[in-house]
């Protein structure tokens, strides 16, 4: 628990994540990345370099040198990532991994994308570095690559205290937590540190189509340090637009959108760094979460609670 004690104490503590540090944890992933995938797909055969590793690659230089090198440990970061996506059903059954992971792998390609594959992009690690440390955590942890998850859990305290001078008039004693339940679920709970902003103020949120979440008439969305739920929203509709077609007002009249509405998703659409999602979900909002339920652990997999946990914090 952050103590106010330990926050004052600690009131000298600079924030320390940038946008170099992080691209450097990540690039550190590689190589137990690169083993846990041999391990794996070893023994699928004596062709699983070819068709576990050469076929599932999307870049043609990375195919390239995968073919001369026979190694997978020659693969960079993002290669590495679509080999495992690629090879996902199989490791998965085979490592009894949770279906959420797949998530976390996209999770992994977005902040991979963001700290190594776009040198001009700019992070606000204000909003992003506590949750990206979270994917990197749970990333380490299912390749065994114990080591490291330690080391970003280390990272990831401190990051809480420095998060804790933000947030003096919450502590934990604040917030109990509440058990996330999919039965008898009536509300989708997601991580949206990045997003939060542009959901606030167009009232749209998105996903990629292949998420497949619990049906529920409710959504609302974690945000870090804890985890902390402010707003319950009513999801008014979901609506599928194609990646060549999110400018395309034609679609959207199609599709029944009001003018109000087109607005709406075009603002969100330009602001919303993940480029890939498809799936969009216009919003109302519902109720003020008063008592700011938070999860018992913090997660960037979904979650789902009733109506009633949220609104009682029970």
């Amino acid at each position: 628990m952050v103590t106010m004690e330990q926050l004052s104490t600690n009131n000298r503590i600079d924030r320390m994540l940038d946008k170099e540090t992080i691209g450097k944890w990540i690039g550190e992933l590689k190589l137990p990345l690169a083993i846990y995938l041999r391990d794996n797909l070893k023994s699928s055969g004596p062709n699983w370099f070819q068709t576990g590793v050469i076929e599932k690659i999307k870049s043609s230089e990375m195919k390239k040198i995968a073919t001369k090198s026979r190694d997978i440990k020659s693969l960079d970061e993002k290669a590495l990532l679509e080999v495992f996506l690629g090879n996902w059903w199989g490791l998965m059954e085979t490592n009894n991994i949770p279906r959420s992971f797949e998530i976390t792998i996209d999770r992994m390609m977005e902040i991979r994308h963001k700290y190594i594959g776009h040198e001009g992009l700019i992070i606000d690690i204000h909003i992003t570095g506590y949750k990206d440390l979270d994917t990197l955590i749970e990333f380490a942890e299912e390749i065994k690559a114990e080591r490291l998850k330690e080391k970003f859990e280390k990272e990831r305290k401190k990051e809480i205290i420095r998060l804790g001078k933000e947030y003096k008039s919450r502590t934990d004693d604040d917030l109990e937590p509440i058990e996330s339940k999919e039965i008898e679920a009536e509300v989708l709970s997601v991580s949206a540190a990045e997003t939060i902003h542009l959901i606030e103020n167009y009232l749209v949120h998105s996903c990629p189509s292949r998420y497949n979440y619990t049906k529920t008439d409710y959504i609302t969305f974690r945000l870090p340090p804890h985890g902390e739920m402010n707003t319950l929203y009513e999801i008014q509709r979901e609506l599928p637009v194609p990646p060549n077609l999110k400018n395309s007002l034609e679609y959207f009249n199609s599709q029944g959108l009001t003018l109000e509405e087109m607005e709406r998703l075009r603002n969100y659409i330009d602001g919303n760094p993940f480029t890939k999602n498809d799936r969009f979900y216009f919003l109302s909002r519902w109720k003020t979460l008063s008592k700011k339920p938070k999860p018992v652990k913090y997660t960037n997999g979904p979650l789902y609670y009733s109506i009633d946990q949220l609104l009682t914090n029970k």
